[in-house]
């Protein structure tokens, strides 16, 4: 029973992580082309442009589909093509994660919390010429301020920060006393790498059958960063396809243009956010998760 448990669970990992993710985006590309009659589209046209040339013949084969409904072997190739195009996109979207996290986490928003925190300074060292800053009322316009800055703070925040905590900031000291115990236990000099202690715990929960959402939590940040990834290639790839085929597309469709792309913007947000949190909550379950082990039976 537990097997199969597992196997379940393996599975909704895949599907969740690398099946769902590679139709969706099978799915997106695929949209584009049943809102355009290609057959109707100038050959001359057609072969000057090497993208128009592309989606025609990608329209070629969704028409095929269309006019023919898929059968049991079309079915599984569908599958079997979702499952590869998933892995493609969990290896970009890491290697994607990791490029913009060097970039602005470790670069560029530091020099803007720099530049911000010496503006702040400035500002204050000029009102303090004029005006006494322990007043009262400047005291409670300045936290008014702040309090109606601080979503806009948050926001800008989580649109341009790409790594997320590995748990909880509170649980600072679970890490530490997970590793004093494991240490006292086992006489060893456990590494205090995060990294070291989340495998710990992962074998832990495996082997002593501990029930955890962390593996939940794991399949949905995977499969979030993928969608993430996803939205963020799919707005440049709409954005060409409605400017290469301007001409060619019906008013109706072209009055949809904006919000389609903002509605595509507010997606890719929408899953970058979730990624970072998920991977929180997974690192945190599994933290919290060792040391309730930990304290129970070595304590």
């Amino acid at each position: 029973m537990k097997e199969f448990i597992n196997k379940i669970e393996d599975f909704f990992f895949d599907f969740l992580g690398l099946i769902l993710p590679g139709f969706c985006m099978i799915l997106l590309v695929s949209t584009p082309l049943l809102l355009l009659d290609f057959k109707q589209v100038n050959t001359c046209l057609v072969e000057n442009s090497k993208i128009l040339s592309i989606l025609v013949n990608l329209s070629r084969y969704m028409d095929y589909l269309v006019n023919n409904p898929p059968t049991e072997i079309v079915l599984i190739v569908i599958v079997l093509l979702s499952y590869i195009i998933g892995h493609l996109i969990k290896v970009l979207a890491i290697l994607k994660y990791e490029f913009c996290s060097a970039i602005f986490d470790n670069f560029f928003n530091l020099i803007v919390i720099k530049i911000k925190n010496e503006i702040i300074k400035l500002i204050k060292s000029l009102f303090s010429k004029w005006i006494n800053p322990n007043n009262r009322v400047i005291i409670f316009i300045g936290e008014c301020l702040n309090n109606l800055y601080s979503p806009l703070r948050g926001l800008i925040s989580k649109i341009f920060t790409f790594k997320a905590p590995n748990y909880f900031s509170d649980n600072d000291v679970l890490k530490d006393d997970c590793i004093k115990m494991i240490n006292d236990k086992f006489k060893t000099e456990f590494p205090k790498k995060w990294y070291s202690l989340y495998k710990f715990s992962t074998v832990i929960n495996n082997q002593e059958g501990i029930k955890s959402l962390s593996s939940n939590f794991l399949a949905k940040y995977n499969f979030y960063r993928s969608m993430a990834f996803i939205f963020f290639l799919i707005f440049f790839y709409y954005s060409i396809f409605f400017q290469t085929t301007s001409n060619l597309l019906s008013n109706n469709i072209l009055s949809l243009k904006g919000l389609i792309l903002i509605s595509i913007v507010l997606l890719w947000f929408t899953f970058h956010y979730k990624y970072k949190r998920y991977w929180t909550l997974c690192g945190n379950e599994t933290l919290v998760s060792l040391f309730y082990f930990m304290k129970k039976n070595y304590s």
